[in-house]
């Protein structure tokens, strides 16, 4: 009868679980934390680290008094029930998966950030680097939300597919964890990626009574960066009116539609929208005066470069 051999020694069981904590712990699972938490995250991650501490001595104990394979699901087995140890093993694995598949999502999340590249390739990039030999066969358990197995493939058939199966996965992750710090960067930038603008609308729309106000606004500068970079500017210039509108003397959103027009290149718009602060604030921006300034100069460097080439087209002839 053979027997599994024990190959993880000391060294490599400890960066095992280093590796999960500090690739799923520290740089995913302390966002949402904070995103949750606030002011609290501190003491909550001392009480995370006091619960996983008893857990870990509490499992030192067991493993020494069953030294055997099968970890949870045999302590379970032998000390509760067989069906407890049963589910156990299953919840463990569970776990793991999660575990892996949240890594995958942090580390894509900071590629895609480092490199500026699309947010559409997030669960892509991520489901490769959780699957083996980077096929997508493995179920991929996305921020506690719905498990799908996913086929990434170019085409339209099969983008559109994976788009509603990360739409769901998200869904599901705000019912589990609300208001956590992945759904916020990522989902109304999906939602208009489904042609859902009304949707996403609604969901930045809401931040104001659910999050803090230096959330809502880092959410909603990174929407409106996703929305140009998504050739849907109309949409971030739709949303910021009826902010304005609500909420006539908050200076953000004005500096946020400002900032769509200047990089739209749309001088008169941004001039109105300065205008409308001042009439609104009485002060003139001078951040806004600038760029204004920056945007004149731009025109006037593009249009006498128009007229020399003109001019030098002419002698050609």
């Amino acid at each position: 009868m053979s027997t599994l051999r024990r190959e993880l020694g000391v060294v490599g069981a400890t960066m095992l679980g280093l590796g999960s904590i500090l690739g799923t712990g520290v740089f995913v699972s302390i966002g949402l934390v904070a995103g949750l938490a606030g002011v609290w995250t501190v003491a909550a991650v001392l009480a995370a680290a006091l619960v996983a501490t008893c857990n870990a001595l509490s499992s030192a104990q067991l493993a020494a008094a069953f030294p055997r394979s099968g970890g949870t699901y045999e302590y379970g087995y032998r000390l509760l029930h067989p069906f407890a140890g049963f589910t156990a093993g299953w919840m463990f694995l569970c776990a793991k998966s999660a575990s892996a598949a949240t890594a995958a999502l942090g580390f894509a999340g900071y590629l895609l950030h480092t490199l500026e590249w699309n947010t559409r390739w997030l669960v892509p990039i991520a489901i490769r680097l959780f699957s083996k030999n980077g096929a997508a066969r493995q179920v991929s358990l996305l921020l506690g939300g719905l498990e799908q197995a996913i086929d990434v493939d170019e085409d339209t058939v099969a983008y559109k597919r994976h788009l509603d199966d990360a739409l769901l996965a998200f869904e599901a992750s705000l019912k589990v964890a609300p208001w956590n710090q992945q759904a916020l960067d990522f989902y109304p930038l999906l939602l208009v990626q489904a042609y859902r603008d009304d949707e996403a609308r609604a969901f930045l729309a809401s931040l104001a009574d659910n999050v803090s106000a230096q959330e809502e606004e880092r959410v909603v500068a990174n929407a409106m960066r996703g929305f140009l970079r998504g050739g849907v500017p109309e949409l971030a210039v739709s949303y910021l009116s009826e902010r304005i509108a609500a909420q006539p003397g908050r200076k953000f959103y004005y500096m946020m539609e400002f900032m769509v027009y200047q990089a739209l290149g749309a001088r008169n718009e941004a001039r109105s929208v300065m205008e409308a602060w001042e009439r609104q604030s009485g002060e003139r921006d001078p951040e806004m005066v600038r760029a204004l300034q920056e945007m004149q100069a731009e025109a006037e460097r593009r249009e006498q470069q128009r007229i020399e080439d003109a001019l030098e087209g002419q002698d050609d002839k």
